[in-house]
């Protein structure tokens, strides 16, 4: 079944399984790229967006893996509009903050209450939810029942997240606006 086919064109594979990529195929694929280029730059209709939706969405149609890039799913217009907007933000920031100090604190109090409290309880709960159940996916297979202390305590971590997240967002807003510190 498999085996090769010497022709005038080259050596290729007859199986359905894809060979190497050889010097002929990356010559075709660098034709077939030429070939785009002309047919957008002479102004048709550009080949790789010849109608609405996704990349993503088309290689779902064709039955072609995708590669799971979230933007590709997404339409064009929330895409460009998100991408203003947050683009938009980050020069008025630049603009009215007065140094780097203090987005370092904002960025500080975020990472600190979400690597410390709430990614880990999150992940805890959500474990529990999913695999509580399953056997197999428990290191001790006797244990079926769920631990209440436990989620107990990651709820509480939660809570305490959010009020140590919020305490650290008005000490970060509150030294903004205090001018009486001097460094601003």
């Amino acid at each position: 079944m498999g085996g090769y086919n010497n022709s005038m064109s080259g050596v290729r594979p007859t199986s359905k399984v894809m060979a190497a990529p050889s010097r002929l195929s990356r010559i075709t694929i660098i034709r077939e790229t030429q070939t785009l280029r002309k047919t957008a730059a002479l102004g048709a209709v550009d080949p790789l967006r010849e109608s609405e939706g996704s990349i993503n969405q088309k290689a779902k149609e064709v039955g072609e893996p995708t590669d799971g890039l979230a933007y590709k799913d997404m339409k064009d217009s929330y895409y460009y509009s998100s991408t203003i907007i947050y683009y938009a933000l980050i020069i008025v920031g630049s603009c009215l903050i007065p140094s780097v100090d203090e987005i370092f604190e904002f960025v500080g109090v975020i990472c600190v209450n979400c690597l410390a409290f709430m990614f880990p309880s999150t992940f805890y709960l959500t474990a529990v939810k999913r695999y509580h159940k399953n056997n197999s996916a428990l290191l001790n297979p006797s244990v079926t029942k769920r631990n209440k202390c436990l989620e107990a305590t990651a709820y509480f971590q939660i809570a305490f997240g959010i009020v140590v997240f919020c305490a650290g967002m008005f000490n970060n807003i509150h030294g903004l606006i205090d001018t009486s510190k001097g460094e601003h």
